[in-house]
């Protein structure tokens, strides 16, 4: 299934980026690194994962981009399937990413497969990620729901890293506080460009019976 292998290119990738970080060869490459590490190994980009799978899924199920798409035979794909299909991608790409996270952190000798940390996040992983996955269901919609949908993983993003950020602490690396000020930076582009794209699309939509 593409939603376990893309959770466990993630997964994976986290790890590597993560053991990359501790173990560069140059101050320059470690610190690059370690802001990339910082990004990624957060659970706004873990809770995005879930949610792109659910939007990839929807797609592929027979949604579309446009409420009216028509499936081989003719006939609307019922919406039930394309949201089970998303919560159970959610569910797999979280399930995925999070045995490969912690298979390679043991394979490099960074931690046990299993332990307290990694059974929660297992959990955590089957409770939410089907809920994520329902979220990124919406994705393609045209409507305000649809908007929400999108806006969901930039504003995440930046609510993170103003209420849980990793800038805590008395000694803060600077690491961290690149990593958040280019996730708040990157998440208000985001959010602004996907409300642009919203209101250009909708005054389309409006003026479409006039002209």
């Amino acid at each position: 299934m593409l939603a376990v292998l893309l959770g466990a290119a993630f997964g994976a990738l986290t790890s590597l980026v993560n053991a990359a970080s501790s173990h560069a060869a140059s101050p320059c490459g470690g610190s690059v690194l370690r802001v990339l590490s910082m990004a990624v190994d957060s659970g706004w980009a873990w809770a995005g994962l879930a949610v792109a799978l659910g939007a990839l899924s929807a797609t592929r199920t027979g949604t579309g981009r446009t409420q009216d798409s028509r499936d081989s035979r003719g006939s609307t794909p019922p919406a039930t399937r394309a949201r089970s299909a998303a919560a159970l991608a959610g569910a797999l790409g979280l399930l995925a990413a999070t045995t490969a996270y912690y298979a390679l952190d043991a394979l490099l000798g960074a931690g046990p497969f299993t332990d307290p940390e990694a059974t929660g996040w297992w959990m955590a992983s089957a409770l939410l990620g089907p809920v994520l996955g329902l979220i990124g269901a919406g994705w393609w919609r045209t409507d305000l729901l649809g908007l929400l949908t999108r806006l969901t993983l930039p504003l995440g993003a930046g609510l993170q890293m103003l209420v849980l950020s990793p800038v805590e602490g008395p000694q803060v690396p600077v690491e961290a506080h690149v990593a958040r000020w280019l996730v708040l930076l990157a998440a208000t582009a985001g959010t602004a460009v996907l409300l642009v794209r919203h209101l250009r699309a909708r005054r389309l939509r409006v003026s479409a019976p006039a002209a």
